[in-house]
């Protein structure tokens, strides 16, 4: 039995450019760089409410692995899998990756949602150890899962090391948003927010899968036409990293509605570019956002969030203030090498009952 085997467990494709994937494959590349074996095992892009077809082939996947190795599994994977897992409980070595509760994601019928949150509270119950990405995460499992404390171990995601610029204010403010179009993001409240300061100079660029969620992306398109705000607002989809660079390059301000994360990625790595931000208060944002680089409101509040980015865009002072915070926080980021070291050393005192 080769107990240095590590299975890791992710629905979908693992090369989408989105904040859990982009961990994923950190984590996975750091067990690798430090002499773990990774099998990965690609599940069908329907989970969280995977078909008929994909539970047997994950149950027929987890039954070939060997006794006493470990595996991981993504948190878009976890709870659609408990009957499985539960089968499997005592040979193998569960380790479930919570980016965020699957019942947290936004538009969800109520049924749904709690059928979900049933599922994962039950197949958390069969982990020896549960990896989160943020302090608030580990809270809720802790208050509203039943899980362990002991059993959970943060681990915030990295950030690249980026060269930090300040595009010169001059001319129209370029807005950068980096999310896919899906409910949580809160394109429709952005929207909402930006057509309040028409009569203002901007453009906004949108950098996000706009596939995902088809209704939601129609209706974010109808909002722009609705408002008259489709030669400012440009929805380009999914970009490479070097053209991601780009973008960030020439973006003043990283703005970002979402009604809740576990993390914000896009938010720290907006950071990393000494953008500043401003976002919302749901979820870990503002555990991931720091005060001096961001104004945060609640969210669903398109007022709310149209007199911040009003702030940054009529207040000098402020400007100038976020701005400062923004390349401040940027040298203070931890990179991914940290945070992969981490990950690592939380899954070989697992492999090896250290």
């Amino acid at each position: 039995m080769k107990v240095d085997l590590v299975h890791f467990v992710v629905p979908g494709d693992i090369n989408a450019l989105t904040g859990g994937y982009i961990y994923d494959k950190h984590m996975i590349g750091g067990l690798q760089q430090e002499g773990l074996a990774v099998k990965l095992h690609l599940l069908e892009a329907e989970f969280p409410l995977p078909t008929g077809s994909g539970l047997s082939s994950a149950a027929e996947a987890t039954e070939k692995i060997s006794d006493g190795q470990v595996i991981i599994i993504d948190g878009l994977a976890l709870g659609p899998l408990q009957e499985i897992l539960e089968v499997h409980r005592h040979r193998l070595k569960i380790v479930g990756l919570i980016h965020h509760p699957l019942a947290n994601e936004t538009g969800l019928r109520r049924d749904v949602a709690k059928k979900l949150g049933e599922a994962e509270r039950r197949a958390l119950s069969f982990c020896r150890a549960v990896v989160v990405t943020s302090q608030i995460t580990r809270s809720t499992l802790i208050h509203k899962y039943d899980v362990q404390a002991e059993k959970i171990c943060v681990i915030e995601p990295g950030a690249e090391k980026a060269s930090v610029f300040s595009p010169r204010l001059k001319g129209a403010i370029r807005l950068i948003c980096v999310a896919s179009l899906i409910p949580r993001k809160g394109h429709n409240i952005l929207v909402e927010a930006l057509s309040l300061l028409a009569n203002r100079p901007w453009a906004l660029t949108c950098i996000g899968d706009l596939h995902r969620d088809p209704r939601t992306s129609r209706l974010v398109r109808n909002l722009v036409i609705k408002f008259g705000l489709t030669d400012r607002i440009n929805f380009v989809g999914e970009v490479s990293d070097s053209h991601l660079q780009v973008h960030y390059q020439k973006a003043n301000l990283f703005v970002l509605a979402s009604h809740y994360e576990g993390y914000g990625m896009a938010l720290s790595e907006a950071i990393s570019w000494g953008i500043p931000v401003v976002s919302t208060t749901g979820g870990a944002i503002p555990s991931t956002v720091p005060r001096s680089a961001s104004l945060l409101v609640r969210p669903g509040d398109a007022r709310a969030l149209s007199c911040a980015v009003g702030r940054f865009m009529d207040e000098p002072r402020v400007r100038t203030k976020l701005l400062a915070g923004a390349r401040g926080a940027s040298s203070k980021q931890k990179s991914w090498q940290f945070a992969t070291s981490r990950f690592v050393g939380e899954i070989r005192r697992i492999v090896f009952d250290e």
